[in-house]
């Protein structure tokens, strides 16, 4: 077994031979076929962690590049083979389909352990020779790289999600990022059921080019993927067979992700058109980038590969979702404070722009109408008037579709679990005590503020209109900058005063 050293070293042809961990399957290789054995236990993974310690990862077949070979990585040292035994359990690389081994991105040896700080900065430098991209968001494609190589330890796939005009750039970057991710799978054009039996087999990152959402066959397959691809476990069954969807993916389009929920699981890229004199990304200068990023990567994920933990973050301010994400970013940068803090800053800056695209969905919307209504007097609020101010709510947001009084109803009692009352004139909402407070608290849970609910001149003069006991108490009034909203403090009900000087009673 080779020693990893401190520069790049290529993998070598793999030998012939099963790499045996238990005695007797040296004996059975010495009297017959060890194959023949090892096929009635074989099992067909993409990576895996052996109980003596080994780390089985993919690589391409050194001597047939179309087949898929294992690194067998233990305590810094490393060999390739096509197959490895342990016990009764022989592990072989999956079969892929004819001409997509070459094209999966796979490293070609190993090279000099980096530090992350190290990795994001090369990587940076990487894009911005070939890319005009802002900071901030090479940064943020340089971690979300880095992340991708831990995939199979976290509880969710980061996507990046790249839209802009013709001539952005954005096949450019994607090609960049084909060199700077693991397993690396870039689809100009494809189809869903293929891209099923894809994620399902290997776990690549997934890059697809000019995605264009037409609401077609393809494209309806392709956000179902999106959908459900996020997190493990969430898999797509077609045709009665099960297919795992689980992976990162890069989408780039001229229009960002039409999906709310989708937009505010991603990291989102808006590219334009540069002057910058550039270099060209030519098929060779591909290929070089890939060998030596690819190397260099891998082997930071093979010395790491156990060191890693989901980290807890000082995230306050930043929706669920961002804070999930942060997480999983921030695991391969191993607690390095600067780094973290950077990210950590970089995605409160997104933050906000995902969260108004989540007021576009149906939930948040009646969610925030049952929360301006909480505010107004009178015992019960009637699902029509509900479905009437969220339209013109979604009408102010500049959203096309309207929401039935129907749908409203159900939003609130099934999804939002909001109790509603029928009488003559239809169903309605009780504003009790009890169900103001129900109310404020979802509020707060979905990250509605006051702030949400008011016009825009009383916003701007940092009023809140009249004081709410329940606003104060669960920290309604603060707005995403982090000001408090003042309340108005109204005159008492009683007889109207008749001029400015009229004494007080």
């Amino acid at each position: 077994m080779a020693k990893a050293n401190g520069h790049f070293e290529q993998f070598k042809s793999s030998s012939p031979e099963i790499v045996h961990s238990h005695p007797q399957w040296a004996q059975l290789a010495r009297k017959g076929s060890a194959s023949d054995v090892a096929s009635e236990v074989q099992v067909e993974v993409d990576s895996a962690v052996l109980s003596d310690d080994r780390i089985l990862d993919l690589i391409h077949n050194p001597a047939t590049p179309d087949e898929l070979a294992w690194l067998v990585w233990k305590n810094g040292g490393y060999s390739t083979m096509p197959r490895v035994v342990l016990q009764d359990q022989e592990y072989v690389p999956p079969k892929l389909p004819r001409g997509v081994g070459r094209a999966l991105r796979l490293p070609t040896g190993l090279g000099p352990l980096l530090s992350a700080p190290e990795l994001i900065v090369e990587i940076q430098s990487r894009v911005l020779t070939f890319v005009d991209l802002p900071e901030d968001d090479t940064f943020l494609s340089a971690v979300l790289s880095l992340s991708t190589f831990f995939t199979d330890l976290l509880p969710l796939a980061p996507y990046l999600d790249i839209s802009g005009p013709p001539s952005s750039g954005k096949s450019t970057l994607l090609r960049v990022l084909s060199c700077t991710t693991r397993r690396a799978l870039h689809a100009g054009a494809i189809t869903g059921p293929s891209i099923y039996k894809l994620t399902d087999l290997v776990v690549p990152t997934l890059l697809l080019d000019e995605s264009d959402f037409d609401g077609g066959i393809n494209s309806r397959q392709i956000m179902r993927l999106l959908r459900a691809g996020n997190h493990p476990g969430a898999d797509v069954y077609v045709n009665g067979q099960r297919f795992r969807v689980f992976c990162p993916k890069v989408v780039a389009s001229r229009t960002p992700l039409p999906d709310a929920a989708l937009a505010s699981r991603s990291i989102h890229v808006a590219m334009t058109p540069s002057r910058k004199e550039l270099q060209l990304l030519d098929l060779a200068a591909e290929q070089n980038l890939a060998a030596e990023m690819q190397g260099k990567l891998e082997r930071f994920r093979l010395e790491h590969y156990r060191d890693l933990c989901i980290p807890q973050l000082d995230n306050s301010g930043l929706s669920s979702r961002t804070r999930d994400l942060a997480r999983v970013l921030a695991t391969p940068l191993l607690g390095d404070a600067g780094l973290t803090s950077r990210l950590l800053t970089c995605l409160k800056a997104r933050d906000e722009d995902a969260f108004l695209d989540r007021f576009g969905e149906p939930e948040w919307i009646v969610a925030a109408t049952l929360f301006a209504f909480s505010h107004r007097p009178g015992l019960q609020v009637y699902i029509g008037n509900l479905a009437e101010e969220a339209n013109r709510m979604l009408a102010e947001l500049g959203e096309t579709y309207t929401l039935t009084a129907k749908g409203v109803g159900v939003i609130a009692r099934k999804s939002l679990r909001t109790h509603t009352t029928k009488d003559g004139r239809g169903f309605y909402v009780s504003l009790t005590a009890s169900r103001r407070r129900a109310i404020h608290e979802l509020a707060r849970d979905m990250g509605i503020s006051k702030a949400d609910i008011l016009d825009s001149g009383t916003l701007r003069a940092g009023y809140a209109g009249p004081p709410c006991r329940l606003c104060t108490e669960l920290g309604l009034l603060t707005r995403r900058d982090g000001t408090i909203l003042r309340s108005v403090i109204l005159p008492p009900p009683g007889r109207n005063r008749k001029g400015l000087f009229e004494p007080k009673p």
